[in-house]
């Protein structure tokens, strides 16, 4: 996708529909913000997925960055699970849906159509239905890691 404000991109072999949008910024420090918007079809409003700015940033940086995303308790990432997976139909050689894991909630969207395929009663479930849809594994001391935190399912 080309840094191009307001050009509208296609999602897959769905009516879904990408874009990016430039703001210019409120604080002189930052150089500019760009946002990816996404929307299920032209009969969805845009949701603002993603922002970054053009402010050049070191690996330094980004470990800060990735340490604060990780830990803050204001963070979105502390307080919530999100797992997504692109599903690909080979017929088409294009993606038409995703499978999202958020929470306690598994559900898959082809084109338009979402269903929720499980509702997680416990960390038992959600392990188990990311290693059978996600292919992720988690060893014992990963799946240790979150007891005790607020997204724990208990």
């Amino acid at each position: 996708m080309l840094l191009v404000h307001g050009q509208i991109s296609k999602w897959g072999a769905t009516d879904a529909e990408t874009k990016l949008v430039y703001r210019d910024p409120k604080n002189h420090v930052v150089q500019g913000l760009w946002t990816l918007e996404h929307r299920i079809s032209t009969a969805h409003a845009w949701t603002p997925s993603y922002c970054f700015g053009l402010t050049e940033f070191l690996p330094q940086d980004f470990e800060v960055m990735n340490f604060a995303t990780s830990t803050r308790r204001t963070s979105w990432f502390t307080y919530d699970i999100v797992c997504q997976k692109m599903i690909l139909d080979e017929e088409k050689d294009d993606i038409t849906g995703a499978l999202i894991l958020s929470g306690s909630t598994l559900k898959r969207r082809i084109f338009e159509k979402s269903e929720t395929l499980a509702e997680c009663a416990s960390e038992d479930q959600r392990v188990a239905a990311l290693k059978e849809h996600f292919g992720i594994c988690l060893s014992n001391r990963e799946r240790a890691g979150i007891k005790g935190l607020v997204t724990e399912l208990k």
